[in-house]
């Protein structure tokens, strides 16, 4: 039966509250029923009384069942917040409509047996149409009120699971701060420099600083402008081409128009420091990564393939936390791919309201 309709029902089909409600209803209907279908007969004849209970039951269970899917039906048709106005006045008119005729249907049906000695009436129908409208309204009501309910508890269990992964994901970023790799290397570089070229160690001393000083704000942020993040990204990858000298060439390209874009903190630390980590940068072979625009919302991450064989322990989770953090904004996640001598980063980019000054110039 499911497959036959066009929307897919819960599973199981009655909760056991709604099961509850509908036992309770039974000794209340029936000897109502069954005084206007069969009269005194129903109260003091035992065969009226067990033929007429075994009919309303089996006309109950049909009537039920069929009211059920009906109105669960409805339910879930509509499944948006902003149809549940909709939503509701549908199922209850829909239902209680549905419930009035099954309940003639039940007086036809009654009169067809013999043994009752019942004939249809249009009265005992109205009043019983009547009687099965109220109940059918008081069930989809229910029914309302437990999905209602249902979903309110699925929203608050959601957000809680958002809560918990925004708090880990502030967690990784506070542990990704400070990398101690990329300290040591800056402080070798700098105790390099000191000696053969103190300008250019002053110089690396103050890129250090902002690239510091915007890691030290990045975990309070969930999108950054991408000016911002270009910005750090450029004195991040002037760090990186002083301590390889040659061996790595990193060039931005990026559309004017694209900075009003957003992205997650840290995305291109991430990102150079994933390529790095699996690409070889050498002075004969040197990994040269170009960042560029690649339409109005995505940007372009290009580097020359040539994996390493032999590989020490990842400094950070690079690609695969940079596509967490957009799974958890309910972004699109960037795309990967491998070419014949290059690979490709293809990066969305999120309209974010506008910023304030770029991290790093304050």
């Amino acid at each position: 039966m499911a497959r036959l309709l066009p929307f897919k029902l819960p599973r199981p089909l009655f909760t056991r509250p709604e099961a509850l409600y509908h036992l309770l209803w039974l000794p209340v209907v029936y000897p109502v029923a069954g005084g206007l279908l069969f009269g005194e007969r129903y109260f003091r004849q035992s065969d009226v009384f067990i033929v007429g209970s075994l009919t309303m039951l089996g006309i109950h269970a049909v009537d039920l069942l069929l009211l059920t899917v009906l109105v669960k039906g409805i339910i879930t048709y509509y499944a948006d917040a902003q149809q549940i106005r909709r939503r509701n006045l549908t199922a209850l008119g829909v239902g209680t409509l549905l419930a009035a005729l099954m309940s003639v249907g039940a007086v036809w049906v009654c009169s067809r047996v013999p043994l009752l000695g019942t004939s249809f009436s249009v009265g005992v129908a109205l009043y019983l149409a009547g009687v099965g409208g109220i109940s059918a309204l008081l069930m989809g009501y229910v029914l309302i009120v437990t999905d209602t309910y249902g979903r309110w508890q699925a929203i608050q269990t959601e957000k809680e699971e958002l809560r918990q992964q925004a708090m880990q994901q502030q967690l990784d970023a506070l542990k990704g701060q400070i990398n101690p790799h990329f300290l040591f290397n800056s402080l070798n570089s700098i105790s390099s420099l000191i000696a053969q070229e103190p300008q250019q160690a002053e110089a690396f001393v103050d890129e250090l600083a902002k690239i510091y000083r915007y890691m030290l704000q990045a975990h309070t942020r969930i999108w950054v402008p991408l000016g911002q993040e270009i910005y750090f990204a450029r004195s991040y990858a002037r760090l990186l081409m002083v301590r390889y000298g040659p061996a790595l060439l990193i060039e931005f390209d990026v559309y004017e128009g694209q900075e009003p874009l957003g992205v997650p903190p840290l995305t291109f630390r991430n990102l150079l420091d994933e390529i790095l980590y699996h690409q070889i940068a050498q002075v004969g072979r040197p990994l040269r990564i170009q960042v560029s625009g690649a339409g109005k919302q995505q940007l372009l991450i290009r580097y020359n393939h040539q994996p390493r064989r032999l590989r020490v322990q990842a400094p950070s989770a690079g690609f695969d936390q940079v596509v967490n953090l957009y799974n958890l904004m309910g972004a699109p996640p960037p795309q990967r791919e491998t070419a014949q001598d290059e690979e490709r980063i293809w990066l969305p980019l999120i309209p974010v309201p506008a910023a304030t000054s770029p991290a790093g110039t304050t």
